[in-house]
């Protein structure tokens, strides 16, 4: 669907064949689904739309994967996300119906010399989180919910369609290219650490990538069988529940 829609204006009938594709798919996943409880599940329309030229194109896209699982259920909650690798800085580029139940979910891995180093040239091994960049957290957020409000404001003009942030993370040294001169795992929980309480300040939810083998990313190490205890210690921090022991 998403090379489809980068190439819709040079090929538009491709486009509008998996934009079919798509509706049909989330129809049958809306009506497979449908028998759990709706505090169980959330839609999540489609992760990461990027390199898309228009957002006309993206718009289109949740749009239609959105009438397709409403025409199935009224009462399930429906995730949106932008362009730009779902971006939060490009939620203001969607065009959201209006429904009380619907989320907006963005990505942060600000800043990425240091979440992704030794993922790709640009991103070399050593760097280290600092204090400016821990301090440009919050200030990342502030101006998240603050465009939400403008461009998605509540009846009452003071609250926004509600955020979720889907996905954040930092690099460490198990499963890293970087290796030794990766993150150490006290200066990536604390990276963690700041990124949560930024999001949860403005009441926004939040999933931590990854779980699994990410090559490096992981809070969880499944050689060992056991999580990081840094990170386990961040995560049982902001949760009412600790997280169990596998």
């Amino acid at each position: 669907m998403n090379y489809a829609a980068v190439n819709a204006e040079k090929d538009s009938a491709n486009y509008k064949e998996e934009l079919e594709k798509f509706s049909s798919m989330w129809t049958q996943v809306a009506t497979a689904l449908n028998e759990f409880p709706d505090r169980l599940l959330v839609f999540e329309i489609m992760n990461e739309p990027h390199d898309i030229k228009k957002k006309a194109f993206v718009n289109e896209i949740m749009l239609a994967g959105y009438n397709a699982i409403r025409a199935v259920t009224l009462t399930k909650t429906i995730m949106f996300e932008a362009n730009g690798y779902s971006k939060f800085g490009a939620i203001k580029q969607l065009d959201l119906p209006q429904d009380g139940n619907i989320i907006a979910s963005g990505h942060y891995y600000e800043p990425y010399e240091f979440t992704h180093q030794g993922t790709a040239d640009m991103y070399k091994c050593g760097a280290e989180i600092t204090s400016s960049n821990l301090s440009q957290i919050a200030k990342d957020f502030k101006s998240y919910v603050d465009s939400a409000k403008v461009y998605f404001p509540d009846i009452d003009g003071k609250h926004s369609v509600p955020l979720n942030m889907g996905e954040f993370g930092a690099i460490g040294r198990t499963g890293s290219f970087c290796n030794s001169k990766a993150p150490s795992e006290a200066m990536r929980a604390q990276w963690t650490s700041y990124v949560i309480r930024a999001a949860e300040s403005y009441g926004i939810s939040w999933h931590y990538w990854a779980y699994g083998k990410t090559s490096g990313f992981q809070a969880y190490n499944q050689d060992d069988g056991e999580w990081f205890p840094e990170m386990k210690k961040v995560f049982d921090s902001f949760t009412s529940n600790p997280f169990p022991t596998l």
